[in-house]
């Protein structure tokens, strides 16, 4: 805000007319981790985007009451899932992922924790182990430029045939 106004570079948001007690929507989507139950992200969140239109208005000289707004959450239903990072599942994927050169010994246990679709089998199937793994680079994951190696994509099922076989008991 204070580049734009010292370069004098002009911002406003218009709007044609509305009818009366007709809106505009605004939507945005929201990652959160296991560790913030969704009332608390939901009430992070509200607050944020309330915190940051009243900034707006006052920096533009215009009275806070100007703009109504609703902050909702249509869209978001349900808690993130993480398993317990020290289950003996977890610590065979490691031990498998070093096997076939997939993880370094060296390094620490890193996952992702992030809402996904794990919380789906977690709640189909209570106590029993979810665990999320996916070939390819994380940053072209449900991107636009999504893709895959071929190699990757090999390294990922002899992962998962090792993992799923030891995990079954089939092989030591």
């Amino acid at each position: 805000m204070e580049q734009r106004r010292s370069t004098g570079a002009a911002f406003r948001i218009g709007f044609p007319p509305l009818a009366p007690g007709a809106g505009i929507v605004f939507e945005g989507a929201q990652g959160f981790l296991p560790t913030h139950a969704m009332d608390e992200v939901k009430t992070r969140t509200r607050a944020a985007f309330l915190r940051g239109l009243e900034r707006y208005l006052a920096d533009e000289g215009l009275p806070q009451d100007c703009i109504a707004c609703d902050v909702t959450f249509d869209k978001l239903h349900n808690e993130a899932y993480a398993c317990d990072p020290d289950s003996a599942s977890v610590r065979s994927a490691l031990r498998t992922a070093v096997e076939v050169g997939l993880a370094d010994p060296a390094e620490p246990c890193r996952g992702w924790e992030v809402s996904c679709d794990a919380r789906l089998f977690a709640g189909e199937y209570p106590g029993m182990p979810v665990l999320t793994f996916g070939a390819g680079e994380l940053e072209h994951a449900h991107s636009d430029r999504e893709q895959v190696s071929l190699a990757d994509l090999f390294e990922a099922v002899r992962f998962t045939v090792l993992f799923v076989l030891k995990e079954t008991g089939t092989i030591p």
